[in-house]
C-alpha cells in the first residue's frame, strides 16, 4: 500500500511539472518603446511607424487587438487586430492629428484576444496641439523716397513671429528685384516665438526711378507665402534741376527766352518721373510757360501756368503763384480769355497790391490791373473798369464809364505803362 502511494504521489508531482513547462506567454515589445510627436499644427497630421514584435521568449503566436487609451487625437492605420508568430514582428501606422490647443497624452495598446490583462502591453504616446504660425511685417511698401547715387539709404523691415505662433518662423529670402539689397546678404533666417528680426534693406540707385521688391517664403500656413514687401526708390537729381532753373531764369532775364526755355525743358523728365519733385515741377513749368510767352507761343505758356495753378497749388509758394496769377492774367487777355483774366488778376492784386514780376521788373502791378481793365472793358462792364482807371490813373479820375470815352483813355494809358 505504501508502495503505491509513493507512486501516485510521484505521478502527480510529474503531472503538475508538465503543465508548468506548457504555462501561455507572450514577450510583446514595441519599438519605437515611447513616442513623442512634439508640436503638431491644428489640422496637419503626421504618422509615425511603430514595430510590435513578438520575441523569442514567447510560448507561440500572440493575437491580439490594438487599441489608443486615454487621449483622442490618434489613428491606427488599417486594422486593429494583429496576429504575430513566435519571433515575428509586425509595422503598425499611427497617425497623430490634434484639433484642439492642447497636448494629447495616452498610450499605445495590445492586449490579447480574451482580454487578459497578464497579456496587455502598452507603450506612451504624446503630441500636442498648436496654432500655425503667425507674423506680421512693420510695412508693406518700403518707399526710400529721393535719394543720392553717391549716398545709399538704409531702412528696416521689421517681420515680427507672433507670441500665439506654434513654431519658430522659417523664412528665405527668394528674390529681391530693383537696385535693392540686404545688408548682411543672407537668405535664410529663424525668428523665435514672439520675437522679431529687422532686415536692413539698403537702396543705391542706378535707374532713376526703381520699383522694387523683396519676396520671401516662409512655414506660415495663414501668411501667404512667398510674401512680397514692395520697395520704391528715385535717384535724387535736386541739384541737377535746381541748377538748371536758376540757369533758365538767368537766360530770361538777359532776354534769351528760348535759351531760357531750353533749360527748363532739359530738366522736365526728371520732374516728372516722380510726385516727390511737385514742388520742383511746379517751378520748371512756371519758368517754362513764361519763356513760352515772350516766345509769343501763348497757348503753351498758358497751359504750363494753367497746369501748375489745377495741380501743383500746393506746392507752390505764395510767391510763385503770384507770378502764375500775373502769367495767367497777362496771356489770358492776348488769348481773350476775358473772365479768367479778371479772376487771376484779381487774386494777384488782392495778395500783393505792389507787386513785381522778380524775373522782369518792367511787369508789375500795374500791367497786371491794366489787363483787369481791358477784360472788363472786353466783356461789357464799363463801370469796373472805369474803376481800375481811377486807380491807375488818379490824376484823371473819375473815368468815364462810356465806352468811346473810357476806350480812349485806356489806350492812352496803356502806351505808357
Amino acid at each position: 500500500m505504501m508502495r503505491i502511494t509513493k507512486l501516485l504521489f510521484v505521478a502527480v508531482i510529474i503531472l503538475s511539472s508538465c503543465k508548468k513547462e506548457t504555462k501561455t506567454q507572450y514577450d510583446v515589445t514595441f519599438s519605437p518603446s515611447e513616442l513623442d510627436y512634439g508640436s503638431m499644427e491644428l489640422g496637419q497630421s503626421k504618422t509615425e511607424t511603430i514595430t510590435v514584435t513578438n520575441g523569442d521568449g514567447s510560448s507561440g503566436t500572440y493575437v491580439g487587438i490594438l487599441e489608443v487609451m486615454d487621449t483622442p487625437g490618434y489613428t491606427i492605420e488599417g486594422e486593429n487586430n494583429i496576429s504575430l508568430d513566435k519571433g515575428a514582428s509586425q509595422e503598425v501606422k499611427l497617425t497623430f492629428k490634434p484639433t484642439a490647443l492642447q497636448t494629447y497624452q495616452g498610450r499605445f495598446t495590445v492586449i490579447d484576444e480574451s482580454r487578459e490583462l497578464d497579456f496587455f502591453y502598452e507603450m506612451p504616446i504624446k503630441g500636442t496641439g498648436v496654432g500655425p504660425v503667425r507674423f506680421s511685417t512693420n510695412e508693406t511698401i518700403l518707399s526710400f523716397g529721393l535719394v543720392r547715387d553717391d549716398s545709399p539709404k538704409t531702412m528696416d523691415l521689421a517681420i515680427h513671429n507672433s507670441p500665439t505662433s506654434g513654431f519658430p518662423l522659417n523664412i528665405t529670402i527668394s528674390k529681391t528685384t530693383g537696385d535693392f539689397f540686404i545688408a548682411d546678404n543672407q537668405t535664410d533666417y529663424i525668428i523665435d516665438i514672439g520675437s522679431s528680426l529687422t532686415l536692413k534693406v539698403i537702396y543705391s540707385p542706378v535707374s532713376l526711378v526703381s520699383n522694387g521688391s523683396l519676396e520671401f517664403t516662409h512655414n506660415s500656413s495663414v501668411n501667404s507665402s512667398p510674401t512680397t514687401i514692395y520697395l520704391k526708390g528715385v535717384m535724387d537729381k535736386t541739384d541737377d534741376i535746381n541748377s538748371s532753373i536758376s540757369s533758365g531764369w538767368t537766360k530770361f532775364e538777359t532776354g534769351n527766352y528760348s535759351g531760357g526755355m531750353d533749360d527748363f525743358q532739359n530738366v522736365m523728365t526728371f520732374v516728372t518721373i516722380s510726385s516727390l519733385y511737385d514742388s520742383l515741377h511746379s517751378k520748371v513749368l512756371v519758368g517754362r510757360g513764361w519763356s513760352y510767352a515772350f516766345m509769343r507761343n501763348y497757348n503753351e505758356g498758358y497751359d504750363d501756368l494753367l497746369k501748375v495753378y489745377n495741380d501743383y497749388a500746393g506746392h507752390t509758394t505764395s510767391q510763385a503763384m503770384f507770378d502764375i496769377y500775373a502769367g495767367l492774367a497777362v496771356i489770358g487777355n492776348l488769348s481773350g480769355f476775358y473772365s479768367d483774366v479778371i479772376t487771376y488778376a484779381s487774386a494777384l492784386l488782392t495778395g500783393d497790391a505792389d507787386y513785381v514780376f522778380s524775373h522782369k521788373t518792367t511787369i508789375d502791378h500795374k500791367d497786371i490791373r491794366m489787363t483787369r481793365v481791358q477784360a472788363y472793358y472786353n466783356i461789357g462792364d464799363f463801370v469796373k473798369a472805369a474803376g481800375d482807371m481811377d486807380v491807375l490813373d488818379s490824376a484823371n479820375a473819375p473815368h468815364s464809364s462810356d465806352p468811346t470815352t473810357l476806350l480812349s483813355a485806356i489806350q492812352a494809358l496803356s502806351g505808357s505803362l
